[in-house]
């Protein structure tokens, strides 16, 4: 029986009716699945290239989506200030552990995170959902850095509720909630003077200015 060359992988459908697909490096198999023949074959594909650039595949081991964020909110408590960490404790707590927190980051999907997602947008929760996938995808994009996964499943990630205009307007409300001015918002949005962008956004204006400064600083950190 010849042997598998690295970077070389088979896909195959399951019992389950789920798909499947193994990589082998040195010796060694990593498996990935998905719902879709396409789905592992995207991932598979990104496995390689990892595997091609790094000569190393991640390895999350047993590790769950709790585990990521308790080693993610440890990591960034010391470049947060304590009303951020607060904020991203709390959207963990009430929002990815109940629903996520015991999935393995092995078995981390985008069906996955979408399932956590679109209750809260038929809720009419828009601006909470978009919260959640913004502390997670912040979580999942350290874990890459780690090497505890191969790239960001956020990142492919579809919001079917939140059309292109639907998302500036995110944005933009999530911009002006945490304090950023409105005269850069409404550069931003492209609009033709901050009186048009106040008349929109108005219920999202804090009155704290100090959280500018915090906002900005995520903006350009990533974090």
């Amino acid at each position: 029986m010849t042997r598998r060359a690295n970077y070389e992988g088979s896909i195959y459908r399951r019992s389950d009716g789920r798909w499947a697909a193994a990589l082998m490096l040195d010796g060694r198999r990593k498996w990935v699945y998905g719902k879709t023949r396409q789905e592992v074959a995207d991932r598979l594909r990104e496995l390689q290239q990892q595997a091609s650039r790094q000569g190393m595949l991640a390895d999350p081991g047993r590790r769950t989506v709790a585990d990521l964020l308790d080693a993610w909110l440890e990591a960034v408590a010391p470049i947060l200030k304590p009303r951020s960490l607060d904020s991203y404790r709390q959207i963990c707590d009430a929002h990815i552990r109940p629903t996520i927190g015991k999935v393995r980051l092995s078995r981390l999907t985008p069906d996955v995170i979408q399932r956590l997602i679109t209750p809260l947008q038929q809720q009419g929760k828009a601006r909470t959902a978009a919260k959640v996938y913004a502390t997670l995808r912040r979580a999942c994009r350290v874990a890459v850095l780690w090497g505890w996964l191969a790239s960001n499943p956020c990142e492919r990630l579809e919001l079917p509720s939140l059309t292109p205009h639907g998302l500036r307007h995110l944005h933009a409300s999530l911009l002006l909630s945490e304090g950023l001015p409105i005269p850069l918002v409404s550069r931003r949005l492209g609009h033709a003077n901050a009186a048009v962008t106040m008349g929109i956004y108005a219920h999202c204006v804090s009155k704290r200015d100090d959280q500018a400064v915090q906002a900005i600083s995520r903006a350009l950190t990533g974090g």
